[in-house]
């Protein structure tokens, strides 16, 4: 297996470990009012406010059914040959 196969499918092939993923930061700006928001959205669905706004953001997509089209997208590349390496996200 070539090592970019290996990263990609989450195997480190010199020290039989898995690696994570790495997650991009985001910063963002928010009033005073946007923040307050967030601080009770967090607060009652007892969860962090990363992970807050993390859900919000997926559940807006879904809505505009971006998941779909981008599922799709994926897909019809991979039918046409272009493999799982010519993927834009």
């Amino acid at each position: 297996m070539g090592q970019s196969v290996a990263r990609r499918s989450g195997l480190n092939p010199k020290k039989g470990r898995i690696i994570m993923p790495r997650k991009c930061i985001v910063k963002v700006v928010l009033s005073k009012d946007q923040k307050g928001i967030l601080d009770e959205l967090a607060r009652r669905l007892g969860i962090s406010e990363s992970e807050t706004l993390r859900m919000a953001l997926m559940d807006y997509a879904k809505e505009l059914s971006l998941i779909k089209e981008r599922m799709h997208r994926t897909a019809a590349d991979f039918m046409k040959g272009k493999g799982l390496e010519a993927r834009k996200f």
